[in-house]
């Protein structure tokens, strides 16, 4: 109901209901292991601060390359 989103009590109680007590985090870093497996990729979990910080370091290769092709 697009309505009850403006209702922060009731998101509070559809979150304690349906979210708060389970395993949603849990499952999709168990179907991340096995989709990893499957393609035989050895990554790391990575939090979110190393995930931002990989991130970066993408970011910025990107950009080195751009300087660098770009003469």
């Amino acid at each position: 109901n697009y309505v009850d989103v403006r209702d922060f009590e009731i998101l509070r109680n559809i979150y304690e209901q349906n979210v708060k007590h389970s395993t949603v985090e849990q499952d999709a870093q168990d179907l991340g292991v096995k989709i990893r497996h499957q393609l035989g990729l050895d990554w790391p979990w990575l939090d979110a601060q190393q995930s931002r910080y990989t991130l970066d370091l993408y970011e910025e290769t990107l950009e080195m390359n751009k300087t660098y092709y770009n003469q």
